[in-house]
């Protein structure tokens, strides 16, 4: 695995841990799990799992920024969004970077894990949208 992709994965990890361990309901540990991901970009991603990555940020900044009168920025995206978003949308957002996590796993022990192949294409199948 390139060493862009273990960054990658490392703060996919930073982000599983704020989902599992995070105060509050699962939109406040979203937030939390986007500001330790937040210096990576589509590049950090290997081209299979960009469309994931795109997902969640879509889903996380849907309602754009908060914008005052003289428009700059009072809440952010990911806040605004958490904000509106149901919870049952919330715990897909999590799942969904979970298995991105899991897969970024499997990739870098693929040679170790018999049946990993087929692992990251079962994720890949239960999460597609």
């Amino acid at each position: 695995m390139r060493p862009k992709y273990i960054y990658a994965r490392s703060k996919l990890g930073e982000a599983v841990a704020a989902l599992a361990v995070g105060e509050g309901d699962v939109r406040s540990r979203i937030v939390e799990a986007m500001i330790a991901t937040s210096a990576l970009t589509e590049a950090d991603f290997p081209g299979e799992l960009r469309a994931d990555w795109e997902w969640i940020i879509c889903e996380t900044t849907k309602a754009g920024p908060a914008l005052g009168a003289d428009g700059t920025v009072y809440q952010g995206a990911t806040r605004r969004t958490m904000f509106r978003l149901r919870r049952t949308t919330g715990v897909k957002i999590a799942k969904r970077i979970l298995a991105l996590y899991h897969t970024y796993q499997l990739k870098s022990e693929r040679h170790s894990l018999p049946g990993a192949d087929r692992f990251c294409q079962f994720l890949n199948a239960v999460f597609a949208t």
